[in-house]
């Protein structure tokens, strides 16, 4: 039986009943190789001109793989949040709804793990609290992630269970949000990382360049804030 608003925003998510209309990127053809990035470079390793070296080997091979299982993840995430909002089944729409949000939680871990794997680690992406887009996707990582230390401090709308829900324009929580076509901008930039660290022939050129114009990018939206 469908349920009534107040129950939703209550009992499941922030503003669940709200969530009626999203724009969700087809993310499959971002790259003409993105079925082979991982292939590529195990291939270019094994009987390339030039090899990467530990612990760059390593790095860069989780960073495929997590890059591979993050647009996988997205992949099912917009279909499940698609086909929530575009085939009511009322009886099990609450069912639906938590499986889109299991899918965008394993699409955040997945892409914030990849960028950590291609920054060794680091904290190359952003400044802190700079609002820039990785640096919101961290934050709903980490809330994701440690969701039971923020309903533990109190750090979730009341008397909502989830600590990340979906809005028409995204993801939310209580301390960052991101949006469908900002998601599709990080899937975009980590298409641009895994085109190039495939060659290790060419990669140190490729990489420099990019993380050059990333860091003009920031910049900017840091000046524009």
């Amino acid at each position: 039986m469908p349920f009534s608003a107040w129950v939703l925003d209550n009992y499941v998510a922030p503003d669940m009943s709200k969530f009626t209309a999203a724009s969700i990127d087809d993310m499959s053809q971002v790259d003409k190789e993105q079925a082979y990035w991982l292939a590529n470079f195990f291939l270019n390793n094994v009987a390339g001109p030039v090899q990467y070296v530990s612990p760059n080997y390593q790095q860069f091979f989780n960073f495929l793989r997590r890059s591979h299982a993050a647009f996988a993840e997205y992949a099912i995430a917009r279909e499940a949040s698609l086909g929530y909002l575009t085939d009511p089944r009322p009886d099990r729409d609450v069912l639906r709804y938590i499986e889109a949000v299991n899918h965008w939680e394993a699409f955040l871990g997945y892409a914030w793990q990849a960028f950590s794997f291609v920054g060794r680690g680091e904290p190359v992406w952003f400044q802190p609290k700079d609002g820039s887009v990785l640096q919101r996707l961290n934050a709903l990582y980490n809330r994701s992630k440690h969701a039971e230390a923020a309903i533990e401090r109190g750090d979730y709308i009341e008397p909502s269970p989830l600590c990340v829900w979906l809005t028409n324009a995204g993801l939310s929580s209580t301390d960052a949000t991101l949006t469908f076509p900002e998601i599709a901008e990080i899937l975009v930039q980590m298409a641009q990382i895994a085109s190039a660290i495939q060659h290790p022939a060419s990669v140190q050129s490729k990489v420099k360049e990019y993380l050059a114009e990333i860091g003009e990018n920031g910049e900017n939206d840091r000046s524009d804030a």
